[in-house]
């Protein structure tokens, strides 16, 4: 017994059951025209028609990409929880959908760092690193992680973050540049006698 893929069961369906704002709104999100395609992404999700089912779980993925790209940050990642919450996690996107959501709160942040963006911030990229951990863009994670911890002072756990930096060299090279830069402020608190430095052995 042959299985098909789910994305030989889409082409399939996309053949034999065509549904013209699916159909649409791909040609617009290939083109990058995100805001023509957001519109007909949501007529597929509202849809009853039959034949837009099919498509209706990977058009709510794209939607969340659709809104990021339109730097509709909070809405984006409303949507991709969404989409992670309705068996998204099994979907062949699930794993770009937790980075998606990482870059929208990393673009939040960036504009307006509050202690609410500070937590959406951490949350998005704690959600990614822990059920992604070998995305091909989970190095950009660790390193934007230790960023943070950095520019907190929390000089130590920035470290650790950069330590996980693997897989692009340009980035691992900022990595120990930045570790080397977390370690002298380290060095710093200990030669003026700051107390509670949390200093190991290894350290």
């Amino acid at each position: 017994e042959t299985h098909l893929t789910t994305e030989e069961e889409l082409a399939i369906a996309e053949h034999e059951n065509p549904f013209a704002p699916w159909l649409k709104a791909k040609e617009k999100m290939q083109k990058r025209q995100f805001g023509a395609a957001v519109p007909l992404l949501e007529e597929v999700l509202a849809s009853d028609d039959p034949n837009a089912s099919k498509f209706k779980e990977d058009a709510h993925y794209y939607l969340g990409v659709g809104q990021y790209e339109q730097r509709r940050y909070v809405k984006a990642i409303q949507t991709l929880d969404a989409f992670l919450k309705a068996r998204g996690v099994k979907n062949k996107h699930a794993s770009d959908a937790r980075y998606f959501q990482f870059k929208s709160a990393e673009s939040l942040y960036a504009g307006s760092p509050n202690s609410n963006n500070d937590a959406l911030y951490i949350a998005k990229i704690s959600d990614f690193t822990r059920d992604y951990p070998r995305h091909r863009f989970v190095y950009e994670a660790h390193f934007r992680l230790g960023e943070y911890f950095q520019e907190k002072g929390e000089y130590l756990k920035a470290v650790k973050a950069y330590k996980k930096v693997r897989g692009a060299p340009a980035y691992q090279v900022r990595s120990d540049f930045a570790t080397l830069q977390s370690y002298f402020e380290v060095l710093h608190a200990v030669e003026d006698g700051k107390p509670n430095v949390p200093l190991d052995e290894a350290e």
